[in-house]
């Protein structure tokens, strides 16, 4: 059997294997591409891509990729053989399994993906016509009643009352409540809206005007479904204490409950509601107690290792301060997004091409200069008696991460022999839901298709998470150890090769070009060389204690 290029790395490969040895990236997400492989022989060609689909039967959701490869297969063979002819019908029906799941559960974005694709292969497919008007609508009702809440929480109560007036019409102004346990949780919650709106609206002497607004919004709250306060409680920080007790209420549909199968219950990884923000408590910090440095970054310490960790991943501001400080040069050879693909085109951590403030994480920053910033800041707080002598900053190591996103792995073994093998090896750090649910973090949602991309870009459907390329480091939810964007926003560099010896480095975590479920996984390791710019990498550091 020839072998073939690897398309990302170009080392040689033998087909039948789903990643490449070296690299440890998908291959058989571009075996189909002749151009991406150099794959001139038609036979060569059908041999691989049947491979491909072999190995992308065993996936659990990967029916776009699975589907992809199946027409390009139809197209070099004139039709499908024996051994795939039943495959489209089997990735209906998982389909349809995961429509009618998604709807169980008021997950409204899934329901409209799933239904979709699934017209797309049967357009008379009466049960997903019907779930996908249900689902867009009360999608839409949804968006608008977010929208009220948060105009009612910044003030704004013109546009509070215009989104609840088009909420109503959204849903037919037909609002039913679940139950009655239910309308009493929605009552404490609206109580505490009202109290606030109303203490407001006395101030500025408009009770009248004011309580009529107020009871507009009052009445959207009280109409918002149960899966609502999901959302509500990722996009309205404001109100986060009233959303909690009953964030994890579900719309109930007994029509599709019938048909529905018996989902297994998956592990969750840690997650908690954001930490606050750690102060200063020694001038020295120990391996117990949240700590501050001299750059204003916050650490916290993540039990099962003898290090703080960084909450955040590095800021603009940080990584302005070191080059302002020593001079240091890392301004070529960035890759950056545009329409016609990544590619180098002068953007630099100061510019990549796309607006940051000094809080949004640095990106494209390698491996090197990373490093060299460890160094600096080490230095300098020793210095300053800030930290011990037996204190460094370095770059987390790959089974450190790992325990801190809340993985069961072997601390032995190298990155690559880890990859998506540990015990947890289908789960992300916000759970096993896949799409992403709201506030999860900031990925490829609908806001990345701005026009800056290429044509082929697709984003993950339906998933919106507020920002087209980074986000300011915080805006989602810490995990348990009060660690932040431990799941996209940048992929973050850590200390070890890939396989133990080579130039390759390992990145953990995702980011905010990320659209393939599998990139986003818990366990999943990226690889890049150590010299490598990107406007989609980044770091995050750790305090360490040595032997004395």
């Amino acid at each position: 059997m020839t072998a073939l290029l690897c398309p990302y790395c170009r080392r040689e490969f033998q087909p039948g294997s789903r990643f490449c040895p070296e690299c440890s990236r998908c291959i058989s997400d571009s075996v189909g591409d002749t151009a991406a492989v150099g794959m001139q022989d038609a036979e060569l060609r059908k041999e691989t891509l049947a491979q491909a689909i072999r190995v992308e039967c065993s996936g659990a959701h990967r029916l776009d990729e699975l589907e992809r490869m199946l027409t390009e297969y139809a197209a070099v063979v004139d039709g499908l053989p024996e051994e795939f002819a039943a495959l489209p019908e089997q990735i209906l029906e998982r389909r349809v399994w995961r429509m009618r799941t998604a709807l169980k559960l008021g997950e409204w974005s899934r329901v409209i993906s799933e239904a979709q694709k699934i017209l797309k292969a049967e357009p008379n497919h009466r049960e997903a016509e019907k779930a996908l008007s249900q689902a867009q609508t009360q999608f839409k009702c949804e968006s608008e009643i977010i929208q009220a809440l948060a105009a009612l929480t910044k003030g704004d109560f013109a546009v509070c009352a215009a989104a609840c007036q088009q909420a109503m019409k959204s849903n037919g102004g037909d609002f039913k409540i679940a139950s009655e346990q239910f309308k009493g949780q929605c009552s404490e919650l609206l109580k505490g809206v009202l109290e606030q709106a109303f203490e407001r609206a006395q101030t500025r002497r408009r009770r009248l005007t004011w309580g009529l607004v107020v009871g507009a919004a009052g009445l959207a709250i009280l109409a918002a479904l149960p899966s609502l306060f999901r959302s509500m409680n990722n996009a309205l920080p404001d109100v986060h204490s009233f959303v909690t007790p009953f964030s994890n209420l579900r719309e109930f549909d007994s029509s599709a409950a019938q048909t529905t199968p018996v989902i297994p219950e998956a592990p969750v990884l840690p997650s908690a509601t954001p930490t606050v923000s750690p102060k200063i408590q020694t001038p020295i910090p120990d391996l117990k107690t949240p700590w501050e440095n001299s750059l204003g970054m916050q650490f916290m310490p993540v039990s099962g290792t003898k290090l703080l960790f960084s909450i955040w991943l590095t800021r603009v501001q940080d990584f302005e301060a070191f080059v302002k400080a020593t001079g240091y040069d890392a301004a070529t050879g960035m890759y950056s997004l545009r329409s016609d693909g990544w590619k180098q085109r002068g953007d630099t951590w100061q510019k990549p091409g796309f607006a940051q403030d000094p809080t949004h994480p640095v990106c494209g920053v390698n491996w090197n200069d990373a490093k060299a910033f460890c160094t600096w800041l080490t230095e300098k707080e020793r210095a300053i008696g800030l930290i011990a002598q037996n204190q460094a900053y370095r770059l987390p190591k790959d089974w450190e991460w790992s325990v801190a996103v809340g993985l069961n792995e072997a601390r032995v073994g190298t990155p690559k022999d880890k990859n998506e093998k540990s015990s947890d090896a289908d789960v992300y750090p916000w759970g096993a839901e896949w799409p992403p649910p709201g506030g999860a973090g900031n990925f490829a949602g609908e806001e990345s298709k701005d026009g800056n991309t290429p044509s082929y870009w697709t984003g993950i459907a339906y998933f919106h998470d507020g920002f087209a390329r980074t986000s300011p480091v915080g805006s989602f939810k810490a995990n348990s150890y009060g660690l932040f964007d431990m799941s996209g926003n940048l992929w973050e560099w850590c200390e070890d090769f890939y396989d133990g010896q080579s130039g390759w480095q390992v990145l953990r975590g995702g980011s905010w070009s990320d659209t393939e479920a599998k990139h986003l996984l818990a366990s999943f390791r990226f690889v890049q060389s150590a010299e490598s710019r990107d406007g989609g990498i980044g770091y995050r550091v750790v305090l360490e204690w040595s032997t004395p």
